[in-house]
C-alpha cells in the first residue's frame, strides 16, 4: 500500500495525434447536445435513431462500431467548473511501454478491466464486459457482495489497490464525493486513490454523473499522474444496462476516447464523444436529467387533472404518446405515473442531486431556469413526506396529493406505492433511518432517460 500513497511526479501532456486531427477536421457539423437527444429521446413511432454506433458531435464526425459511493457517498453539493485537457497518454509508445510506471518500473497487465461501484448498473456493465470475454477485476467495499459477483464472471476484491494494474479502471459511483476518495483516496487513514496508485499511460473511465468541477479536478490530477481520463455517463436503467442499450456521452481526449471505443461498444448501442474535455460530458448529462426530471413533473401535474375531472388517464396517455409526445420519457414513465408504479428506480435523493449540480451550472452562467427551481422543490417535498427510497416518478404522486386526488387502484389489490414505501420502511429500519442507497450503489440504477 506504501506504493499506492506515492505522490505524482509531473508527466508531459500530449496532444492528439495528426490522424485523428485530419479526421475531426473534415467532419460535417453536427450540433452536439440536440443531436444526443434526438437519439436518447426518439421520434414518435418508438424507433431508435441509430443503432449500435457511435457518433461524434460538434464539429467532428459520424464513426464507424469499432469491433473488437464505495464508502461513503454525501449528496447535494453544488460545483461548477471547467478546463480543457490534452492526453497524457503515449500515442506512439507500446502497450508496454505505455503502461509503464515512471516510479517503479511497474507495467499494467494487458486486457485488464477494473471497476468501482457495482450496484445495480455497475453489476450489469461489468457483467457485460466479462461476457465479452474480459477480465475484469470488480472492487467493491462489502465481502458480501463477493459471492454474487462470481457468479457473473467477475474476479471480486475488496481492496481498491488490486485495481491499480489494470490498463482501464472504470468508475461508477453515485456523486462527487464518492469519486473523489476514489481517485485521491483516504491519506488520513492510509489508503490510496486510483491517481496515486495507477500506472503511467492507464485510462480513468469515469461513468458516474458528477459535477464538472469534480470531473475538471479528476482530469487534473489523472494527466499530473501521467494518466488518460475519459468522462461517459450513460442515459438508461439497469435492463438497459443488461441488454447493452444504454446511451454513452463520452469526452476526454481523442487518443484516450478511441482507447476506451472497444469497451464503450461492449456496454451501450451508441456513444456519443461531445468534447476533448470531459467536463463537457458531465455537463451534457445533468442537463439530460434535468429535462426528463421537468417531464415527470409536468406529467404528474397533467395526469393528476385528467384524474381529477374522472377521464381515463391511461387513454390520455395513449393519446399523447400516439400523436406529438412518442419519446421514451413520455412513453415509459408516463406509464409508469399512470399506473402509480413508485418503486426504485432512480431513488429521488439521487434525481434531487442531479438537479441541484444542473441548477448549479445554470447559476454559474447566469441562466435563469425557474421551471426546474420548481421540479427541485416538488423533489425536496416528496423526500420531506417519506419517499426517500421511491422512484423519482413519485413527483406524479405529489403532483396527484396536491391536487387532492387519492391513489386509485382496483379493489382488493395490493398497490406499487404500498409495496414501494413497505420495502423504504423496511429497509430504513435495517439500516437506520438516514440511509438512503446501497454505498455501492449507483446514480443510474432506475433510469431510462
Amino acid at each position: 500500500m506504501g506504493e499506492a500513497l506515492m505522490s505524482c511526479t509531473d508527466a508531459t501532456l500530449l496532444e492528439t495525434t495528426t490522424a485523428n486531427k485530419i479526421g475531426q477536421s473534415g467532419a460535417r457539423p453536427l450540433e452536439p447536445f440536440s443531436e444526443m437527444l434526438a437519439a436518447v429521446m426518439p421520434r414518435a413511432d418508438g424507433h431508435l435513431l441509430g443503432g449500435r454506433h457511435s457518433c461524434h458531435v460538434g464539429a467532428i464526425h459520424l464513426a464507424a462500431p469499432c469491433q473488437g459511493a464505495i464508502w461513503s457517498s454525501p449528496m447535494y453539493t453544488a460545483e461548477s467548473g471547467s478546463s480543457r485537457f490534452s492526453s497524457a497518454t503515449s500515442t506512439d509508445a507500446s502497450r508496454g511501454q505505455r503502461g509503464r510506471d515512471r516510479a517503479g518500473g511497474r507495467s499494467t497487465v494487458p486486457g485488464a478491466i477494473g471497476f468501482v461501484g457495482l450496484g445495480r448498473m455497475g453489476a450489469a456493465m461489468a457483467a457485460n464486459l466479462a461476457a465479452a470475454g474480459r477480465k475484469v477485476i470488480a472492487c467493491v467495499h462489502s465481502p458480501e457482495q463477493m459471492g454474487k459477483l462470481l457468479a457473473l464472471g467477475l474476479k471480486p476484491t475488496t481492496d481498491l489497490a488490486d485495481l491499480f494494474d489494470c490498463e482501464v479502471v472504470i468508475s461508477m459511483l453515485p456523486d462527487d464525493h464518492a469519486v473523489r476518495e476514489v481517485v485521491f483516496g483516504r491519506p488520513d487513514i492510509g489508503r490510496g486513490g486510483l491517481a496515486a496508485g495507477m500506472a503511467s499511460g492507464a485510462i480513468h473511465l469515469s461513468m458516474s454523473t458528477i459535477s464538472t468541477a469534480a470531473a475538471s479536478e479528476v482530469a487534473s490530477e489523472h494527466a499530473r499522474c501521467g494518466q488518460g481520463y475519459v468522462a461517459a455517463p450513460v442515459f438508461g436503467n439497469p435492463d438497459a444496462a443488461k441488454a447493452r442499450q444504454l446511451f454513452i456521452v463520452a469526452a476526454g481526449a481523442a487518443v484516450d476516447v478511441e482507447r476506451c471505443r472497444p469497451l464503450l461498444d461492449q456496454l451501450g448501442q451508441r456513444t456519443f464523444v461531445v468534447s476533448n474535455d470531459p467536463a463537457h460530458a458531465n455537463l451534457s448529462k445533468l442537463l439530460g436529467n434535468m429535462l426528463t426530471a421537468t417531464a415527470l413533473e409536468v406529467l404528474g401535474e397533467t395526469v393528476a387533472l385528467i384524474r381529477k375531472r374522472g377521464l381515463d388517464p391511461a387513454g390520455f396517455l395513449e393519446l399523447l404518446t400516439s400523436t406529438m409526445f412518442g419519446g421514451r420519457v413520455h412513453r415509459i414513465y408516463g406509464h409508469r405515473i399512470v399506473a402509480q408504479d413508485y418503486a426504485a428506480g432512480f431513488a429521488l435523493p439521487l434525481a434531487l442531486k442531479d438537479v441541484r449540480l444542473a441548477l448549479a451550472e445554470a447559476e454559474s452562467a447566469a441562466v435563469p431556469m425557474p421551471s426546474v427551481s420548481v421540479v427541485r422543490d416538488r423533489m425536496i417535498t416528496g423526500i420531506a413526506r417519506g419517499y426517500a427510497e421511491l422512484d423519482w416518478t413519485a413527483l406524479g404522486m405529489v403532483a396527484a396529493e396536491e391536487a387532492g386526488v387519492p391513489p386509485s387502484r382496483p379493489a382488493g389489490t395490493v398497490h406499487q406505492h404500498d409495496l414501494a414505501c413497505a420495502a423504504a420502511r423496511h429497509r430504513r429500519e435495517r439500516n437506520g433511518a438516514s440511509d438512503t442507497s446501497d454505498p455501492d450503489d449507483t446514480e443510474f440504477h432506475g433510469r431510462s432517460s
